[in-house]
Order: C-alpha cells, then structure tokens, then sequence
C-alpha cells in the first residue's frame, strides 16, 4: 500500500510510527507470499503474471507478489536478476518457468508448484489460522531516495520451533521492457510492444535467510527499522522511488522453512517542500469518424495539481509516430491542490493510418520538473485516421516496405495508409506485418500481413485501408492472395472477410467472406505454426468484383479476421483495388465454377458471358507452369467444359480463363 504525504518543511522530523502498534493483536489467518520464479526469455511467464494478478485482485490485502527474475542472462539484454532472487532460487528443486512458492509450503509434491495450482494453494494457505500478525509502514522519500520501513511481528499464539526469521523484500512496478510470450498477458503491453513488468524484487532489506526473531511466546512483539538510499539505477535499470513497495513476512527458522504470513508494507511519498507535481489523465484519441481525426483532430489531456504548492503554467508536448515534438505552453493558471485544467494543443490534421501519439510534461512553473511519473496516466495511445477526400484512385499493397525490424520472423503493426484495429490487444507477434527483414535474405514475397492464430483464442482484429477515389473507375475489383491452415483434418473455425465503407467506416458492407475449411489452402498443422513458403500452392488468389462501388468518390477497404479455438495461422499478401481482373462479363452466381472441388479424373468448369469473346482455358500448376490446355474458342452465354485431370498428380491447381480484357482464375485441387 503506498499513499502521497503532503507536508511543509517543518514537518520532516515527525516520526513514521505513532504510538500505537503497526500490527493489531486479535488472531487473523494468515497471508500469502507467493515467490514466483520467472524470467524475460520465458514464453510461459506472463501467463504465470496473468493468474498471478487474477489471484492479487480477488483477494485484496491478502497477497503478496514477489516476482524474482532468475536464471540465465544474456549480455546486452536488460538485467532484472539480484543475488537475494538467486539465493532463493537455489533454495528449491526447480524444473521450469515459471514457478511459484505459495508460502514455501510443500503440498505433497514439493514446494514449487506450476501456475496452475497457486491459486488453489493459495486458498488452502489463507484458511489457516496464523500465530502472528505482521505489517509494516514507512516512508520513500523522493528528494533523498531514503526508502525507510518499521516493522512489527505481533504473536498471537506461541510461534513453532526456536526461532523465526524476519523478511523485508522490496519490489517495483511498472518497469518497461521485453518479454517473451507476451501475448499471455496482454493488459501488460504496452502501446509501444514493451511489457510491463510488475512486482519485480529489485532489493532485500534483510539479510538473505532473514533477521533472527527469538522470541515466540503468545503477546510477544518483534519490531525492527530498515532503511536504505537507492541508487538511480540497479543493474542499469532504473529504480522509479514511487513504483517501490516493501513485502515484510516470517518464515519459520531454516533456511528453507515454511512463511508464517506477511504483508505489503504501508508506505507513505515524501516530496520535497517545493516540489510540483501533476497527475494526467484522460488523453484524447480522436473519434470513431476516422475522416475527421484525418482532417482536424485535436490534442489534449487533463492535468491536476496534486502537490500543495500553486501551479501557474504547464508546459507540455505531443508526438506522431515518434516525430518532432509539438509544444505548447498554457500559462496564467492557479491550480491549487486538486484542481484540474484540460492541457490543449491546436487541431491538426493526421496521416491515413494508425498515428502513435505520446504526450509528456515538459515543465511546471516555468523550469521545475513534473516529480512524480507514476501518475501520469493516459498520455499514450492511437489515433486511426483516413483521407476524407483522396486522391489516390488506386490500392496496391505486397507489403515490401514495411518497416520490420532486422532480422528472422519480424513483426509490426505500423504500415503506412493503414489502421490496426485491434480490440482484443494482440500483440505484434500476433497481429501485424510479418516477414524476414536482413541484409543477407532475399525478401521478395516474403514480407505479408500475418495473423497468429495458432497462439490466442477467441480474438478479432482488422487492417483497415486508406479511400481511395473510383470516380473514373466503372469496373472497380479487389484481388489479394492468402494462406491458411487448420489445426485439424476437416474443422476450424478460422475466418477471414473484406468489407468497404463509402462513409469513412462509420458503416461497413460485406463482400467476401470464407471461414474453416473454405479458407484453408495449406495442409494441417495440428503441432508448429503455418509458415507458407512464396509462390507455392500453400496461397490461394480470391478476385472480387465491386462494381457495385464504381464511380464512388470515397471507398475504403477492411480485411477482419477472427478465431475461436481451432486455427492456425493466417496470411494475405498483394493486395490490389484497382479495375476488375477478370473475364469481361463473366456474371453467373459463383462467377465462375469448379465441380466437384477437389476433383479425381472429369470436373465441369461453368461459366456465362453477356458478350462474344475469343477465351484460352488452361491449367497452371503452384509454380505458374501451365500443365494442361484446356480449350482456345469463341464463347458466349452460358458454358458448362468437361475437363479430364486424370493426368493430373494430386496436388492444388489453377483453372485460368484468359479474355481480352483480362484473366479470371479459380483454384482447384487434385486427389488420387
């Protein structure tokens, strides 16, 4: 627990405990400490951080969170490791990551247990009556960086064995950087992909095995004071004062005895006398009309004074996409204690595509600085925007320029012209442009836009694209390529689908639409992620006829995923909006058909043309090899081919139908 103590200068030498006893002394049952060994390299961690808040929140004033980064590390990545975390995690029979430590109690198969048994643990340990109280409360100074701690272990029965041991860890949150399998704890990323690590151990104020305590009769009080001047930084990581929290618990005398109980220490912020500080909230994101985020949007977030001293002026800034910060200065104010103002930049118009927008305090009064960090909420987010009125009559997008970082398997949710709608927070890993970005690669079809499926359930997002203006087009079509593939022979439940809006996305139209085993074009994979090689039959081509939106001043395009539980991964690539790709008036239902798909030996090929036209009709193989000639004729009308494939392997195929005005193709496959 930690409150922000607000005090004139004469009022430094009060002491941090009154007379009254920290602890109460009517029995209680006891806490929990759960010591969780984890680490940045593990893929399974944040899921352990997920349920290990899940139990914090429901039990409130009962848990304690000891997150001690242990292990392995690797030179030139960030190093949350102490000598206390590996003491401990040496201390216990350790498998894998992450485990936990509920109270250092042995439930039958050892006192390390997986994530999924803690909160069950947990509710044994918390039914149990306690011999002791404990608690402790103190005080972080910001201006010296003295974090100073009493504590008190209050017996309200006799205490087992010869002697106790006293703890007094502390710990800081909200400490950004990278970890694996992130997307197991999505509320812990942050808007620019870090992580956001929580209840890290940074420090013991106790020797490692702990601070004797000797006597344990009933009524017996045990009280100590710790103090200790942190540093800016441990191991190169900043130490943030008012992120700190002290857990304070028992264990009984050995070293690697059971914990008594705990808590999480009261501690209390001092600032300096003449110290300023503002808490923000409520940034501003832009509108659901992403039209006018495009043409005026504009900046702005709440600021409260929460120091006793006047605040006359903020000076304030913004950033788009990490470019030149925009200042700005609001002078003439009189916030004292409590009272807010809104911090507002002039309107501006943003680029078509998802904007990251960061604001920061510059100044307070002039030249002070903004003290506190920690209460500075709201100031990061996203604004997606598009073009009102375009100028662009055409949408080609193969992916090429993304901006990936170095490197194997890259991923990234900035694309410039493009929103990420992404409600569920998958991460980049998950969700963004994926490819294989290095100087010694040859990425040509390699980068696409990928959706992780094989990794998260039961989520949605969308890329959305900038308008463009069909005016002039009367024969407007869409044409993409994707990938799939199920987990499972026959099942899935994988779905992608393409919208346009005429109305800047305040309402959206379907036009194509597959799911399950309609969207596959790769074998199974039930083990291992879909991975399809460029320019194989792993992709499939879809070509969509929008000539319903011909001569629209404003059309913009939506391709929406989503899956359940039974999926694997999804691609698209060389997306292309421009005039129809197809045979000139082929307008049966299905535009053109294959029966039966997948075919042994005679498939028919139906098709209708309002129009005479001379058609060559051919297959192609996955390489773009043609392998069988079908037909070179005038057609007109409606038209049902009966094609031999009996020469044909089995594999995937394309049916392509060339006209005057252009080539229409459908793929087929082959079984034996």
């Amino acid at each position: 627990m930690k409150s922000l103590f607000l005090f004139a200068c004469c009022l430094f030498s009060a002491g941090i405990v009154s007379a009254q006893t920290i602890v109460g002394t009517t029995p209680t049952n006891k806490n929990v400490i759960l010591e969780e060994l984890t680490g940045k390299t593990c893929g399974y961690c944040p899921d352990g951080h997920r349920r290990a808040k899940q139990l914090y929140d429901a039990n409130p004033g009962r848990i304690v969170l000891l997150n001690i980064h242990t292990g392995g590390y690797a030179a030139g990545t960030p190093n949350y490791r102490t000598a206390w975390g590996d003491y401990v995690g040496g201390l216990f029979n350790v498998t894998g990551y992450p485990t936990g430590a509920v109270n250092r109690t042995d439930f039958g198969s050892g006192v390390m247990h997986s994530r999924g048994d803690w909160a069950a643990n947990a509710g044994t340990v918390m039914g149990q009556a306690s011999p002791a109280n404990v608690g402790g409360a103190g005080t972080i100074d910001l201006g010296s960086r003295v974090l100073t701690v009493d504590v008190e272990a209050y017996y309200t029965a006799a205490g087992t064995g010869t002697s106790n041991k006293f703890h007094a860890i502390v710990t800081q949150d909200n400490i950004p950087g990278p970890q694996s399998g992130a997307s197991g704890n999505p509320s812990a990323i942050l808007p620019n992909g870090d992580y956001n690590h929580q209840h890290m151990v940074r420090h013991n104020l106790t020797p490692n095995a702990g601070d004797d305590i000797t006597t344990l009769t009933a009524t017996s009080l045990y009280t100590n004071q710790y103090t200790h001047t942190f540093p800016a930084d441990i191991n190169n990581i900043t130490v943030n004062m008012e992120d700190l929290k002290v857990a304070v618990y028992v264990t009984e005398g050995a070293s690697t005895g059971a914990v008594v109980t705990g808590a999480e220490a009261n501690m209390t912020i001092q600032m300096p006398p003449n110290a300023h500080d503002v808490a923000t909230s409520a940034g501003a994101f832009g509108s659901a009309d992403y039209c006018a985020n495009g043409t005026a949007w504009t900046p702005s977030f709440t600021a409260e004074n929460r120091t006793a001293n006047t605040i006359t002026s903020i000076e304030a800034q913004y950033t788009v996409n990490g470019g030149a910060a925009v200042p700005v200065t609001m002078s003439g104010l009189s916030l004292a204690n409590g009272q807010s103002t809104a911090v507002t930049f002039p309107a501006v118009a943003l680029p078509a595509g998802s904007n990251d927008i960061v604001y920061s305090i510059v100044t307070l009064n002039g030249t002070d600085p903004d003290l506190l960090s920690s209460n500075n909420n709201g100031l990061e987010g996203t604004v997606a925007a598009l073009t009102a009125a375009p100028t662009a009559t055409t949408l080609t997008e193969d992916f090429q320029n993304a901006n990936l970082p170095s490197g194997t398997f890259q991923y990234s949710q900035t694309l410039a012209g493009a929103i990420f709608e992404n409600p569920d927070n998958l991460p980049e890993g998950r969700f963004g442009v994926f490819g294989e970005n290095s100087s010694s690669i040859d990425v040509s079809n390699c980068i696409r836009a990928g959706f992780g499926f094989g990794d998260w359930n039961n989520a949605s997002g969308a890329v959305v694209f900038d308008n463009i203006d069909l005016t002039n087009n009367a024969a407007p079509g869409l044409s993409f390529d994707y990938a799939h593939a199920l987990f499972n022979a026959g099942s899935g439940d994988g779905a992608l689908e393409i919208f346009i809006s005429t109305d800047c996305g305040a309402n959206w139209t379907s036009v194509w639409a597959r799911s399950g085993t309609a969207l596959a074009t790769g074998a199974p994979i039930s083990t291992g992620s879909f991975y399809p090689a460029p320019n194989t039959s792993d992709w499939a081509i879809a070509n969509i006829d929008l000539t319903a939106y011909a001569n629209q001043s404003s059309v913009a395009v939506k391709f929406a995923f989503s899956k359940g539980t039974s999926a694997n991964h999804l691609y698209i690539d060389n997306i292309n909006f421009d005039v129809l790709s197809s045979v000139t008036a082929i307008e049966s239902v299905a535009a053109l058909a294959i029966m039966p798909n997948p075919v042994r030996d005679i498939m028919n090929v139906e098709f209708s043309l309002e129009e005479a036209d001379d058609l060559t009709i051919a297959i192609h193989n996955a390489l773009g090899q043609q392998v069988q000639h079908v037909a070179t004729e005038n057609f007109v009308g409606a038209n049902t081919i009966s094609v031999n494939t009996s020469n044909l392997s089995a594999g995937v195929y394309f049916l392509n139908i060339t006209s005057s005005k252009g080539i229409k193709t459908e793929r087929f496959v082959v079984e034996k």
